[in-house]
């Protein structure tokens, strides 16, 4: 029984923490670090209240393989964008 909700809580934590690796330095910094590594860079741009943002990072940078993929070809920055919505 032990063994699993060990595995239970293993499959659970894997789902949780993405499989893409985001860079945490600054624009400059991952702009130099790509560079060096021979690679592109994926800009996401999102913030933490939009739906579409949370389920993209939770359906595409989760996943082993397409994490896999994105790790090796490219850099990913997560860029914080807070949208202002006027009225006129």
């Amino acid at each position: 029984m032990k063994n699993i909700l060990l595995i239970l809580l293993f499959v659970g934590i894997s789902n949780v923490f993405p499989q893409a690796t985001f860079y945490d330095g600054s624009y400059e910094e991952t702009l130099q670090y790509a560079h060096a590594q021979n690679k592109n860079v994926i800009l996401l741009f999102g913030n933490k209240t939009c739906g579409p943002c949370k389920k993209i990072k939770k359906d595409l940078f989760c996943d082993k393989e397409i994490g896999a993929f994105l790790n090796e070809s490219f850099v990913i920055k997560e860029v914080s964008a807070n949208v202002r919505i006027e009225n006129n």
